[in-house]
């Protein structure tokens, strides 16, 4: 059982190590392991999160739980996002006049970090719980960033998106439609009486694990574009901001 535990820390140390992540024979042969040896132990990383499959090619990428340790204090994914995050989302709420939201993908559901409301941030750290993927437009941008495997997997779980803004017809169509909003880095609806904008956030290690929201009545959100233009420019903020906070904490 050791000897498992040293082999599987090993993976992920090697893993970790790749920018563009590696194949199952490469991690294999880095840890002078059988291929047969490896992928069993893969397969469990794999299942438990802590890697992930890359897109549009065989081989492996550190994922959400193996990132949540680098950066994971009193229980939350971590202060240093936090903080980086609070008065980007307080200026942008202010902008926009919405509410505004930081959420992360950690074991296959949503999580809330931080919530803005009326400019006043509360750190939240609040998992989704039984509420659909689907249902929030972070929800959806978190979702159409995983790996077809896990989509499909999520899809099998939960069944397809009923809400006619994202309404599918089979797990090939919902498949495309996610690939268009990972594509964009945008997603954006309006639900009748609330309209709703997620934009990606990448932290780093090769994954997209985070997302930014806003929310506000619909009847107030005149131009829908420069909304979505505003919520992008404070994603990029959050990632050069988040970067740079966490090297100042690995120093």
């Amino acid at each position: 059982m050791i000897k498992v535990l040293h082999k599987a820390l090993n993976i992920l140390e090697v893993v970790a190590e790749s920018e563009s992540g590696m194949t199952l024979s490469e991690i294999a042969a880095a840890i002078d392991e059988r291929t047969t040896t490896a992928s069993n132990i893969v397969q469990v990383l794999y299942k438990r999160n802590y890697l992930e499959k890359l897109q549009g090619k065989a081989g492996y990428r550190l994922g959400s739980a193996a990132l949540m340790f680098a950066d994971c204090r009193n229980g939350q994914y971590g202060s240093t996002l936090t903080n980086a995050a609070t008065g980007i989302l307080t200026s942008l709420s202010r902008d926009t006049e919405s509410r505004s939201v930081l959420t992360i993908w950690r074991g296959g559901d949503r999580h809330v970090l931080v919530r803005v409301e009326d400019e006043s941030p509360v750190t939240a750290n609040i998992n989704q719980g039984q509420t659909s993927l689907y249902h929030n437009a972070t929800g959806v941008m978190l979702l159409a960033c995983r790996d077809e495997t896990t989509i499909r997997s999520y899809a099998e779980r939960v069944g397809l998106p009923a809400t006619s803004c994202l309404r599918t017809s089979s797990v090939e169509d919902l498949l495309n439609r996610l690939a268009w909003i990972r594509e964009a880095g945008v997603f954006a609806r309006d639900r009748g009486e609330i309209f709703e904008a997620a934009a990606a956030v990448n932290l780093g290690g090769g994954t997209t694990d985070a997302a930014i929201g806003i929310y506000l009545p619909s009847f107030r959100a005149g131009d829908r574009t420069k909304l979505q233009q505003r919520l992008e420019q404070a994603a990029r903020e959050l990632e050069e901001k988040y970067a740079l906070e966490l090297q100042v904490h690995q120093v």
